[in-house]
């Protein structure tokens, strides 16, 4: 056999013991090149229109509902401060909001959980307004927060004008809280330089923070210079404390109290102090304490924990000594769930810009906290 003829068969036998018999799979070997990944093919991105959206008509699909809010004139009324609605789009763009103002107000828009810079202006002579802008291509989450109160002007929401479709309605949060009170509740002059629209936010006062400190919705009931029995107002906490909007206006429906709160916070009794309230009659003030807490009673079921705040102010003092005495009165008649939690004395003086009678945005962030933090421990 000659030297070529070797040569041959050499090499078929080599190949033989590198690639393997027909129909086996070639084996890998360090340096052999691979075929990159095959990339599944991708979509084009749905086409886009602009459309005009009800709010009313659709907050069983696709809006859900901020605070206690009602139907009125053919749209969603959001008298209370922190009513608004959430929702979620596929969309990109500017986004609109038609609202009906009684005067100029302002709204807080959180765009995918993240809080606008800027507050957002309405009034009856700007009756759409833009809450989102340039967003790129995607899907985005909204929500749209009154922080004016019903002194100032009453809202009622209409559309939402948007280039893109509405998802599914966001589900609700897990915790549920009310809060009942007054300016201090409500954010009144937070900003410093005198109480008016301009100046007051309840999505920066202590409750509306506290809220969102715990991951949780809330209910605020109330506003600005309101007592529990007494005030300057011709109302008073027990005349709108089952309202779902102002009593200044009419035909304001009662409130269903379905959702019940794991928690119920109470911040009241300063006015019912400063306009004479105590001094002339403490017991009706004491005797308000213990109605008010047997119609929360009513709705709620003793089990949900009923928490009242004080510290707010050492000239107070007098008041919170009555209100704790009632209250202690009612736990020793059985109802273990009454609460005390204190925070910072939180009037801004005057030396700082403040009015010396509510706190500043400074401020409330920490009583929002420790308002936070005594009902993370309270409900675990």
């Amino acid at each position: 056999m000659n030297r070529k003829l070797i040569r041959i068969m050499s090499l078929c036998l080599l190949c033989t013991m590198l690639f393997g018999f027909a129909g086996c799979a070639l084996p890998f070997l360090p340096g052999t090149p691979t075929e990159p990944p095959t990339e599944p093919p991708t979509e084009p991105p749905i086409e886009l229109t602009q459309q005009t959206v009800n709010v009313l008509s659709n907050t069983e699909t696709a809006f859900r509902i901020l605070g206690r809010t009602y139907e009125r004139d053919s749209g969603l009324a959001c008298d209370l401060s922190c009513t608004g609605i959430e929702f979620t789009a596929l969309c990109e763009g500017d986004i609109y909001l038609s609202v009906r103002a009684t005067a100029k107000a302002y709204l807080t828009v959180y765009i995918d959980g993240e809080r606008s810079e800027d507050r957002v202006s309405v009034s009856p002579d700007l009756p759409v307004a833009r809450i989102a802008d340039d967003l790129d291509y995607g899907e985005h989450t909204i929500m749209v927060v009154n922080q004016s109160q019903f002194p100032f002007a009453t809202l009622i929401l209409d559309d939402i004008i948007l280039t893109g479709e509405l998802q599914e309605k966001p589900a609700d949060r897990e915790l549920f809280i009310e809060f009942y009170g007054d300016s201090i509740v409500h954010g009144s002059n937070v900003y410093k330089g005198g109480t008016s629209v301009e100046s007051s936010d309840a999505t920066c006062a202590f409750a509306w923070l506290a809220a969102q400190q715990l991951g949780a919705d809330c209910n605020l009931i109330g506003r600005g210079g309101l007592g529990l029995v007494k005030s300057k107002l011709s109302f008073n906490m027990l005349d709108i404390y089952d309202l779902s909007g102002s009593i200044t206006l009419k035909d304001v429906p009662k409130y269903d109290f379905a959702r019940k709160p794991d928690a119920v916070v109470i911040r009241l009794g300063d006015n019912d102090y400063l306009n004479g309230g105590l001094a002339e009659t403490p017991g009706v003030y004491a005797d308000g304490v213990k109605q008010f807490i047997g119609l929360l009673r009513e709705k709620y079921g003793a089990e949900v924990p009923i928490v009242w705040t004080y510290g707010h102010n050492d000239s107070g003092q007098d008041f919170w000594d009555v209100t704790k005495a009632t209250l202690d009165a009612l736990k020793a008649e059985g109802d273990d769930q009454l609460h005390y939690c204190k925070v910072s004395v939180a009037y801004c003086p005057k030396s700082e810009g403040g009015d010396g009678l509510h706190p500043d945005v400074k401020r409330a962030k920490v009583m929002g906290q420790e308002v936070a933090d005594f009902l993370a421990t309270l409900l675990k």
